[in-house]
């Protein structure tokens, strides 16, 4: 698999894209196991150093977007960020947004943030690591012991409002 990170300003530092790409292609390896993808895979991503302009494009782009971090433009099929201290996780959600889109239409949105949040919490050691959230495990469980099991077929199809009860 060749993955390209494609830096549409011309602005991504290289250590960043470096990280990100190891940790995409780590996402992309996930996702494998459910989804076929070809030899070549690129990954948009518009990086803006001025936040004024990052919210003027998002307000011109997106009726949806409210992050000031960034978001993932389907119509464009391009990941837009701003950059901060949370850029390199912002970059790590958003494609894992971009990758799941590309096979999957319509999600769950719970399926789909989950995802994306378990995703940006990767950090680029020698190897790809991700940290389980401490929230998310806390639900998990509860949601497994007011059920007595977790039944995979039934937990897939939770509605987003009683994924958040």
């Amino acid at each position: 698999m060749n993955l390209q990170i494609i830096d549409l300003h011309n602005n991504i530092p290289q250590t960043v894209k470096d990280g990100a790409t190891k940790a995409i292609k780590y996402q992309i390896l996930f996702h494998q196991t459910h989804f076929s993808f070809g030899p070549q895979i690129n990954i948009p991503i518009r990086l803006f150093t001025n936040i004024e302009e990052y919210k003027s494009y998002q307000v011109k782009i997106s009726k949806t977007a409210k992050s000031k971090n960034g978001f993932y433009s389907i119509s464009k099929n391009e990941i837009v960020v701003s950059q901060n201290k949370k850029t390199f996780k912002t970059i790590l959600h958003e494609a894992q947004h971009a990758i799941f889109r590309s096979k999957m239409k319509k999600a769950p949105k719970w399926v789909n943030e989950g995802l994306s949040e378990c995703f940006e919490t990767a950090h680029v050691e020698f190897e790809v690591s991700i940290k389980i959230q401490s929230q998310k495990k806390r639900r998990l469980i509860k949601l497994a012991q007011e059920r007595n099991s977790l039944n995979l077929p039934h937990f897939l199809g939770l509605s987003n409002s009683d994924w958040t009860k």
